[in-house]
């Protein structure tokens, strides 16, 4: 009896003892995690990343048009004290933008640039272009002929006629056929244009 008194005292000692060890060789394991301290001499890894997902919808611009940024969308995040945080994705116009650079008087190409204004500020940029705006002569040239008022292909009497018609507001002309009955291109349809298609119909 007492010998199996004893063998169950040890077992139950033997039982007791482990836990402590195991729990102490799990806290003795080395961590699998780093930090960003974990760097070459210990240096900090605090940053910002900010990038651009979508370019805004219109990019390409007449002279006097407004900068829009309409779709235009950027992305945020970073890593400051070794505390992670970002912004998620948000519109271009939730960060600081610098539109300084953009002339819509004259035709170029500009930078616009966005800033994040976190703790470590980052910086992203893209272009927009301003062109000539469009006259009557440019569409003339890409969809019309000159004197062609009726749009049939031919400078003839019936284009006159109708552009008479126009001028004495019995007639409506749409706007590619006042392009073509600008005759020279002053941004208006008049009995000057008449003559001028009159002389090239004779010539």
């Amino acid at each position: 009896m007492k010998k199996k008194i004893t063998a169950a005292m040890t077992a139950l000692l033997m039982t007791l003892t482990a836990v402590p060890f195991a729990a102490s060789a799990a806290e003795a394991a080395p961590k699998e995690t780093t930090t960003c301290e974990d760097t070459a001499e210990n240096q900090s890894c605090n940053h910002t990343d900010f990038f651009i997902v979508k370019m805004p919808d219109k990019t390409e611009y007449s002279i006097g048009e407004e900068l829009d940024l309409t779709g235009g969308t950027a992305f945020a995040c970073g890593v400051e004290d070794d505390l992670c945080w970002d912004a998620f994705e948000q519109p271009m116009t939730f960060y600081k933008v610098d539109a300084s650079e953009f002339d819509n008087t004259k035709p170029g190409t500009y930078t616009i640039r966005l800033i994040c204004d976190a703790k470590i500020p980052a910086e992203v940029s893209f272009t927009v272009t301003v062109g000539q705006k469009s006259t009557g002569s440019d569409l003339l040239a890409s969809k019309s002929l000159l004197g062609d008022v009726n749009g049939d292909g031919i400078v003839d009497v019936m284009d006159l006629i109708l552009l008479n018609k126009y001028i004495v507001g019995s007639a409506n002309l749409s706007q590619e056929a006042l392009a073509a009955a600008d005759m020279n291109n002053d941004g208006s349809v008049n009995a000057t244009d008449s003559l001028l298609l009159l002389k090239q119909i004779l010539a």
